[in-house]
């Protein structure tokens, strides 16, 4: 039986090479709401994002912006959060 689904949105990614990864959450305004940081092996990896600023508030249903960041590495995509 599969353990419960976690809430929020999975932010998928491919990285080329063992790396400190950098992700950050913006606003439609720049300002930056969450940030991820962490070691990650080469691969297809994901961090979910439960909607919360690093206040652990959750923020309002709308478009956002993340960026990844590794080594020379650097995308931007857009999102929109639902709630």
């Amino acid at each position: 039986r599969p353990g419960p689904v976690p809430r929020g949105t999975v932010i998928g990614f491919d990285l080329p090479f063992d790396s400190d990864i950098r992700r950050s959450i913006y606003n439609v305004l720049g300002q930056t709401v969450r940030t991820f940081r962490g070691q990650y092996q080469a691969g297809q990896r994901s961090v979910t994002w439960d909607g919360a600023d690093e206040s652990g508030i959750g923020v309002a249903s709308g478009v956002y912006f993340y960026r990844i960041t590794a080594k020379k590495f650097n995308d931007v995509k857009k999102m929109t959060l639902l709630k």
